[in-house]
């Protein structure tokens, strides 16, 4: 089990092995990794969202956000609205980007992406990039999570350990238009308690490396994969 961290909100961006040239996934890093870990630490110490984001402040991210909401509330209902952000903002670069961040704070970029290339959503031309670029990294991140964490979850099954898949990754495959429209940073198994000591063992076997227990009653462990935790590429996108 692995936590949700917002002070860092993380997101990591990641490719599969090979990608198309001209796909949104072969666009850089929004900024070099010194300069991001900077704005971490500038985060933590302020709360002030122009820290993570230069050049945007609290008010145009929550016009952006407001924007998004309005456009799911009207799609959840069975309609096709147009997502369009004015917010009073006459810089069109700024605004494109707040809608870009907002839907990654808000947890909804991938999927108004997955509506959008369904023709669930009409969004403005400026934002078709954006929602672009959301999708395909949400669908690259939950084909990496699910390549390592699959076989792990295969080999419990037939040592008969009854493992049981929750939250994120269970609800990106069953309520969602396609897993990578849902972003999650873990995958949650709960076993039963006498399995604990051999879903450990097989986990280990497949390169995963424990944090410390936490929890006061029950178990409740980390397992971080092969590759570690890696390092915060992006604070526009998962």
């Amino acid at each position: 089990h692995a936590a949700y961290d917002p002070d860092q909100h993380r997101a990591s961006m990641t490719s599969p092995t090979s990608t198309r040239p001209g796909t949104p996934l072969d666009e850089g890093p929004d900024a070099p990794l010194e300069e991001l870990r900077r704005r971490q630490y500038a985060w933590r110490s302020t709360q002030r969202p122009d820290t993570l984001w230069p050049g945007l402040d609290r008010a145009v991210l929550q016009s952006a956000a407001d924007a998004i909401g309005h456009a799911v509330t009207h799609v959840l209902r069975g309609e096709r609205p147009r997502l369009a952000f004015d917010g009073g903002e006459q810089n069109a670069d700024r605004r494109t980007r707040a809608v870009g961040v907002a839907a990654l704070i808000t947890g909804v970029g991938p999927l108004l992406g997955a509506w959008f290339l369904r023709g669930v959503l009409d969004a403005d031309a400026s934002l078709a990039p954006v929602l672009a670029r959301h999708i395909a990294h949400g669908r690259a991140r939950e084909a990496r999570i699910r390549t390592a964490v699959l076989p792990v979850l295969a080999r419990m099954e037939r040592a008969g350990l009854e493992p049981g898949v929750i939250k994120g990754f269970h609800t990106a495959h069953c309520y969602f238009p396609e897993p990578g429209a849902r972003p999650f940073s873990d995958v949650d198994v709960v076993v039963p308690p006498a399995a604990i000591e051999d879903a450990e063992r097989l986990l280990t076997e497949a390169g995963f490396r424990p944090e410390p227990r936490t929890g006061g009653i029950g178990y409740k462990r980390e397992w971080l994969p092969p590759e570690g935790r890696g390092d915060v590429w992006s604070y526009e996108l998962w």
